[in-house]
């Protein structure tokens, strides 16, 4: 998406824009009730203790976050 904003006509640059400024906000947003979905059936079904927020900062991150710390 970068490459393509950079580099891209000025045309697929705006589309590429309007299309980041949409879409992450929205995977960011949806992606909290669906990692509390999973956190929840992964306990329900397999009785492991899953944290929400850890399963949601999985999930939002562009790159394993384990690697970092």
């Amino acid at each position: 998406m970068l490459f393509k904003i950079g580099v891209g006509t000025a045309e697929s640059r705006a589309w590429y824009k309007s299309f980041c400024k949409l879409t992450i906000p929205s995977y960011i947003a949806i992606a909290l009730p669906l990692s509390w979905a999973a956190a929840t059936s992964i306990q329900a079904t397999f009785g492991l203790p899953v944290s929400t927020w850890t399963f949601y900062a999985l999930m939002v991150s562009p790159a394993p976050w384990w690697y970092f710390t």
